[in-house]
């Protein structure tokens, strides 16, 4: 615990030239000094000095040294050992913030590589898949379709063909071009068991066009080590000697195409078989990963030594002439770091990830492949704050939350903004958290803005962070004068509406009740002790209990339903494209084969020839109709025609049964994907029907066999109490590339947050209150009581009789001339506010405030 030291003298204070090396001597004769140590906003002081002193000694006036040094942007330094400069916290010197070990081997056969289990205590968004073009669904594979030099050659129609070492019927290729960025990775795993199924080239376009080739893969390749073979995209293009051509290695971004060879596809019995697999052929992963946590060092004890000062303005005042005095008026160092600009692309980023992580991650480069110790460059999503400390060689970063780092906020475009004011009030806000500047050590302190509110906190060396309660009391008997206090809104929300940024994903995905509104009737709960239905035994009270108890038990359920069907609903929307396309390819056949057909043989002119029966058809008798065709109908050619002319050809028949059989593949992974969802919807209205508090729709499911969990008539007594509002989180936003396990989590963190607000403010009546107080710093008997106060930090205090609140300090106003001239600035009821209310409300009065009152001022 820190101790005090109740000596009222000045601190000394030293002038310096701007690069804090050179000193000018001491400031002397300094007079009317006031100053303000503020959290989360730059501290001021003024003072005043006058340009001639008298020096008894000599019994005459003299310049006072300093007094024409003292210009804006030149900096002060106080040695201060008073008690007053002991309120603005303590230094932490970190050994090292960031402590993490190398552990761990990849899965065998995955496609994609999983940094987490080369590394502890860090955390990554596993590799983002980009594309799975091993599926024919929405990429054009052409079975004998080969690459050569970059153009695409289609053989489909004469699979026996003989081409550069393989029969076309083993050659497969992906005739759509695929884009990519450079250090994206092309995965694929070639075999199956130790069977090698297939091989693969990689080709290589700036633009999605043919002429644009840059260059091939010069083999087929496979991995023979059986394991998923993984190589990065690259489009550097080299001569034989060596040399880069053309630039190629500056290509960031562009196309490619894939072809693969199947050796062990074969012929027989009028058939083509082959061994390449119908799904996971070929996944591209991309280049970027995100942070998603990272464990910092223990100890959370934040610095504020302001030491160092600058001096903002001077102004000269003349007294008749005979003396004249300089007013200088100064800021905390930070406020330096508006002389600086930053720009910043639209972009979405986390706060603060660690430059480097032992061997595994430098910079921006992130190693992704362990492959027989070969490793190569993948780039991460740099946080914020990294990239602003480019511009700010001589910061660092000292102590932060972890919590705040792997928040994800997207910006707009900044062009040469501010420093100090995007990072106190833009990233300050959008990502919750306070900036504390230690100019000593030239660190930047980041505290989440996030306070805990299950329990109360008191200091603790170890383990300090915002909202922490200090043991510092205020009441009537030890220092506080007179107060003021009265009700600033009579509604206490009852039912809370949920929102995020565009609602595009709703909390009914897991809140039982099935709707995006939470409950809380705490504060009227005595009001509901009777019963409002006589054919239960129970007040209202009582069953607003088990209600309540009931859904708590559901939830675990619930939610995992509502990620089923998130799944589901992704899984039919995908299949419900693939199915238009499959049927797209398999009529573009069929009116391929009805046009031969016609073509060759005409409507009904030319019967088509016959092996074997006697009977004639004709075209018309035999052209494929929209209905498409069962697979199994068409293993056995029908009326045995020769060489297959029932469809024109046997390469067009192999075709339109492969096309056939797709579709039917595809529309019955829809129609499971449809009642899949359709059996979790179901059970999850079910389960919304009995914890329903709307009254039509429980006395219809209480026709319908569900007994609701409140009856009808408790419904309907309980709509008197039902008070609404609305709670909106807009940094959430939903990404596409979220799993189903990715937007429950994050619905799941909404919640979290929405209910703290509602359960401890929202809910509850909000007072304003106004409070004066004696100097407590000069009161010895509250020297114990206030050792362990500083800024940041609450105390209890006692507004009237039995009527605690917990605000946060928020800043102290000093006068070193005048004791009596002392103020502390506090937040209303700061720790028993809601998340956003809660951070809002401080952040505003942080960021508003230039004058300080000296009195307490609460402002809710």
């Amino acid at each position: 615990m820190q101790t005090r030291n109740y000596a009222q003298e000045t601190p000394d204070m030293v002038l310096y030239r701007q690069n804090k090396k050179t000193s000018l001597g001491y400031v002397k004769n300094i007079h009317n000094w006031t100053a303000d140590y503020n959290f989360g906003a730059a501290s001021e002081m003024s003072f005043e000095v006058p340009k001639k002193v008298y020096d008894t000694r000599t019994n005459s006036w003299m310049d006072n040294p300093n007094y024409d040094n003292l210009k804006p942007d030149m900096l002060l330094y106080l040695n201060d050992s008073t008690e007053y400069f002991k309120f603005t916290g303590e230094s932490c010197y970190s050994g090292n913030l960031y402590d993490f070990k190398g552990a761990g081997t990849r899965k065998e056969y995955d496609l994609s590589f999983d940094v987490n289990t080369a590394i502890s205590n860090f955390s990554i968004k596993n590799e983002t898949m980009l594309f799975d073009i091993g599926t024919t669904y929405g990429y054009e594979w052409v079975w004998g379709g080969m690459i050569d030099d970059g153009v695409f050659k289609d053989y489909s129609e004469n699979l026996d063909l003989y081409q550069q070492g393989w029969y076309a019927y083993q050659y497969l290729a992906c005739k759509s071009f695929i884009p990519v960025h450079k250090g994206d990775v092309i995965a694929t795993d070639c075999f199956s068991g130790d069977t090698l199924q297939y091989s693969f080239k990689i080709h290589y376009y700036k633009e999605a066009n043919a002429d644009s080739w840059l260059k091939s893969d010069d083999n087929y390749y496979y991995d023979t080590s059986k394991k998923p073979y993984r190589r990065y995209v690259d489009f550097t293009v080299k001569d034989d000697n060596g040399n880069i051509e053309d630039n190629t290695d500056t290509i960031d971004e562009g196309y490619i195409r894939i072809s693969l060879v199947c050796s062990r596809a074969t012929y027989s019995n009028h058939t083509y078989y082959t061994y390449i697999p119908n799904s996971s052929w070929v996944q591209i992963f991309s280049r970027e990963r995100l942070c998603t946590h990272f464990e910092t060092n223990k100890n959370k004890n934040y610095g504020i030594r302001n030491v160092w000062w600058v001096i903002t303005n001077t102004e000269e005042i003349n007294d008749n002439g005979s003396n004249a005095v300089l007013k200088v008026t100064a800021q905390s160092y930070e406020i330096t770091l508006s002389k600086r600009a930053f720009s910043l692309s639209n972009s979405t980023l986390p706060l603060f990830v660690p430059d480097r992580i032992n061997d595994l991650v430098t910079s921006n480069d992130w190693y992704y492949d362990c492959y027989s110790n070969t490793r190569h460059k993948q780039r991460s999503v740099r946080g914020l704050l990294n990239q602003i400390l480019d511009y700010l060689p001589q910061w660092k970063i000292g102590y932060i939350a972890q919590a705040v780092c792997v928040r994800y906020r997207t910006l707009d475009d900044v062009d040469n903004a501010n420093v100090y004011t995007f990072l106190n009030n833009d990233i300050a806000s959008s990502y919750q958290c306070y900036f504390i500047f230690d100019s000593e050590n030239m660190t930047i302190n980041i505290i989440d803005g996030n306070i805990e509110t299950e329990e109360r906190r008191y200091y603790d060396t170890g383990k300090k962070y915002l909202g922490t309660h200090s043991k510092t009391i205020l009441t009537w008997q030890n220092a506080i004068k007179n107060t003021k206090i009265h009700t600033t809104d009579d509604r206490c929300i009852t039912a809370l509406r949920v929102h995020t940024s565009n609602d595009q994903y709703g909390l009914g995905l897991i809140n039982p009740t099935g709707n995006n509104i939470l409950y809380n009737f705490s504060s009227i709960e005595n009001q509901l002790d009777y019963v409002a239905d006589n054919t239960k035994n129970r007040t209202l009270k009582e069953a607003l209990t088990i209600w309540q108890t009931s859904i708590e038990k559901q939830s675990v359920e619930y939610a995992n339903t509502g990620e089923l069907l998130i799944k589901y609903n992704k899984k039919k929307a995908e299949q419900v494209s693939k199915v238009s396309k499959a049927l797209t390819t398999y009529l573009t056949v069929a009116d391929t084969i009805n046009t031969q057909l016609i073509d060759k043989y005409g409507f009904s002119d030319t019967p088509i020839p016959n092996a074997s029966s006697g009977e004639l058809r004709y075209a018309y008798q035999v052209l494929v109709n929209d209905h498409v065709r069962i697979p199994s109908g068409m293993e056995v050619v029908p009326y045995d025609y020769k060489n297959y002319e029932c469809y024109y050809s046997k390469s067009l028949y192999t075709k339109l049964y492969s096309a056939a059989e797709t579709y039917w593949n595809t529309k019955n992974d829809y129609d499971n994907a449809v009642a899949k969802y359709n059996t979790y919807y179901n059970k999850m209205q079910t389960i919304a029907k009995k914890f329903t508090l709307n009254y039509k729709t429980a006395v219809q499911a209480n026709k319908d066999g569900i007994a609701t969990i409140l009856s009808p008539a408790e419904i309907l007594e309980l709509q008197n109490y039902i008070t609404e509002g609305d709670w909106t989180n807009d940094n959430v936003v939903f990404s596409d590339t979220y799993s189903a396990n990715d937007i429950i989590t994050t619905l799941q963190e909404v919640r979290v947050q929405a209910k703290s607000d509602h359960d401890n403010y929202l809910s509850k009546q909000c007072y304003e209150f106004e409070i004066e107080s004696a100097n407590i710093l000069t009161i010895p008997e509250m020297k114990d009581n206030i050792a362990d106060l500083t800024l940041g930090t609450a105390l209890s205090l006692e507004v009237k009789d039995g009527d605690w609140q917990y605000p946060i300090l928020l800043s102290i106003h000093i006068n070193y001339d005048d004791v009596s001239d002392f103020s502390l600035t506090f937040n209303t009821n700061y720790s028993a506010k809601p998340l956003k209310k809660r951070f809002i409300d401080c952040f505003n009065t942080i960021s508003q405030t230039s004058v300080r009152n000296t009195t307490f001022n609460f402002t809710e």
